[in-house]
């Protein structure tokens, strides 16, 4: 009985995973580099400032603003969820990571940004981009399932002039759904499943000899 409820708690805790994603905020001194000509220097960047200014769920993403918006305010919805800095936008890096539940077949994942982005799927780097417009992302899986995903945006372009600033993610034209994205993997590990079964063969074992007597 211990293993089974053991199993189930383990089990249960990956099945029904948070929706979203786990997304951080970085907020570098203003205008510190004026011009991120090109996602390598925000990368170097998050290399050496590890500590985020912030963290959030993403469970919307479908963020707008202006250069100069507070971050909260550029999460729209998901600003309820914020907890840190409620720093300027300028020159800020967000960082989305989780898992991202894919279809079979042939999907396109869009990004909008204002200004850049990368994407990793399965820890590979699928796509980058400096600025700005709609880029989409096509995947062709041969079965459908759940798979490990980073969507980086930087608000890079600030340092001479002020203006819009976006980043948005859809799935086959369509707004992606929150149900789709889990903040941690969905999916359990064999040696979880293996408890489990564990603890199922043990009850089995149990209600056989109590309808023996």
């Amino acid at each position: 009985m211990k293993k089974l409820l053991i199993g189930l708690a383990i089990f249960s805790t990956q099945a029904f995973a948070a929706s979203g994603l786990s997304g951080t905020y970085y907020n570098p001194p203003a205008d510190t580099t004026g011009w991120w000509d090109g996602f390598s220097l925000t990368a170097d960047y998050l290399k050496s400032n590890p500590t985020p200014s912030g963290t959030f769920t993403a469970t919307n993403i479908n963020y707008g603003g202006g250069d100069t918006s507070s971050i909260v305010s550029f999460l729209g919805s998901d600003g309820a969820s914020f907890s840190g800095t409620n720093g300027n936008l300028s020159d800020g890096v967000i960082v989305l990571k989780g898992w991202i539940d894919l279809a079979a077949g042939s999907t396109t994942l869009s990004v909008g940004h204002d200004d850049g982005f990368r994407m990793f799927v399965d820890g590979a780097n699928v796509a980058q981009y400096n600025c700005c417009g709609t880029t989409d992302v096509a995947f062709n899986f041969a079965t459908a399932g759940w798979h490990e995903f980073e969507l980086d945006y930087n608000n890079a372009m600030y340092g001479n002039y002020s203006g819009g600033a976006n980043f948005s993610l859809s799935q086959n034209g369509q707004t992606i759904s929150a149900s789709s994205l889990s903040t941690t993997s969905p999916v359990p590990e064999p040696g979880n499943i293996a408890m489990l079964m564990a603890g199922l063969g043990l009850i089995g074992a149990v209600a056989r000899r109590r309808s023996m007597n």
